[in-house]
């Protein structure tokens, strides 16, 4: 994004401060788990299997997603559509 707008604009690319290095290029695969005590470990599992079997080029991470709470239940934030 940031080179399409420098050639755009014309302007001066910085001095390397907003490079990419060759390890952010790689694409990143998540696995998506709700958090739990057990979750770490079973991360760790899948990405072993992957690194041993080759599945999956890009680096794996783990990314936690967020339990539903007594608030999201009792009280939504999003709004009935009430136009139809």
């Amino acid at each position: 994004m940031e080179s399409t707008l420098i050639k755009k604009f014309g302007t001066e690319s910085p001095n390397g401060l907003n490079e990419r290095t060759d390890e952010l290029k790689k694409s990143i695969t998540p696995i998506v788990v709700p958090y739990s005590k057990d979750s770490n470990s079973f991360c760790h599992a899948t990405r072993k299997l992957a690194n041993k079997y080759n599945v999956c080029k890009s680096k794996i991470i783990t990314a936690h997603s967020r339990h539903k709470n007594l608030k999201d239940i009792l009280a939504p934030s999003k709004l009935p559509d009430i136009s139809k």
